[in-house]
């Protein structure tokens, strides 16, 4: 399966970069379009592994819950 990378924006609008098949590649891709973003730049960089494009937008809009805080964390 292929890693994805997907500009999110704040109107939650997905935009697909690339498509990479080594995660390594896909990560220094990531890295690299963060550190070249725009200061005033509304969007964030993402990479998402799945099947395909459709399904890594899926996995992208669904909402996750934080995991709960230990007592140790409090």
């Amino acid at each position: 399966m292929p890693y994805f990378v997907f500009r999110i924006f704040p109107e939650g609008r997905l935009e697909h970069v690339e498509t990479h098949q080594v995660f390594r590649d896909a990560m220094q891709r990531c890295r690299q379009m963060r550190a070249d973003k725009p200061a005033d730049a509304d969007y964030q960089v993402r990479m998402i592994f799945a099947e395909d494009i459709e399904a890594g937008r899926r996995l992208l809009r669904t909402p996750r819950t934080p995991p709960p805080l230990e007592e140790w964390e409090a």
